[in-house]
């Protein structure tokens, strides 16, 4: 998570962060969030698992997103725009 935070500080870019499990994923997504607010920096996080309604638009303005396998996949498959 550490490295994904730094990547972002240096780069203008988009990490996705995988999971096999929508429980961890939504762990993960809590952690990303107390990263921000620590470390005070102006990234934004948005989770897609098939059990959260996100949106496209929160997940093309995101700077981490999290994602499980099987939603990477759907993703691909629709190809979006940042993939």
């Amino acid at each position: 998570m550490l490295a994904a935070i730094s990547h972002l500080s240096k780069n203008k870019s988009k990490v996705i962060y995988l999971t096999p499990l929508r429980a961890l994923a939504s762990e993960k997504f809590e952690e990303f969030k107390k990263l921000e607010k620590i470390n005070g920096s102006k990234i934004k996080v948005a989770i897609s698992t098939g059990d959260s309604n996100s949106t496209d638009n929160k997940l093309d303005d995101a700077d981490v997103i999290i994602l499980t396998n099987e939603t990477m996949d759907a993703m691909m498959t629709f190809q979006k725009s940042w993939i």
